[in-house]
């Protein structure tokens, strides 16, 4: 038993209500879990890293990181779900699964033949992206 299954197993919360973490996956194997598009049309991708752990990152067409939070800073299951849509080719049906049995459904869009199934992930990590550069203000 891990400390985090022993403190699970002493709360009082509901276990199904358990945010999603990458411990909890079967497949060990560093992927994308869920691509998406937020509403701004802003690339929204969920992948377990190398690290074992679930990130999740927003990012711009030019690939300026937006936001990234880790699973350790998750609130909810939602938190995975993108706003607008997600690309069914290139999100993992393992989680999906998970997200399903936790009572949420993600917006697919229709199926896309054109992607590589057998690529492990499907949108930019953060060590690859790049930092917001702040908006430099100049006084009058």
């Amino acid at each position: 038993m891990t400390p985090k299954e022993l403190k699970l197993l002493k709360s009082d919360s509901p276990l199904v209500a358990d945010v999603i973490t990458g411990i909890d996956l079967a497949d060990p194997a560093p992927r994308t879990l869920v691509l998406g598009v937020t509403a701004d049309l802003h690339t929204w991708h969920v992948y377990l890293g190398r690290d074992g752990a679930i990130h999740r990152v927003v990012y711009d067409a030019g690939g300026v990181r937006l936001s990234h939070t880790p699973e350790e800073r998750i609130a909810a299951n939602e938190d995975y779900v993108p706003v607008r849509r997600a690309c069914p080719e290139a999100c993992d049906f393992e989680f999906c699964l998970k997200l399903r049995q936790h009572g949420l459904a993600l917006p697919f869009a229709a199926w896309d033949g054109t992607r590589d199934l057998a690529q492990a992930f499907h949108g930019l990590l953060d060590e690859e992206l790049e930092d917001a550069r702040p908006v430099a203000i100049r006084a009058a």
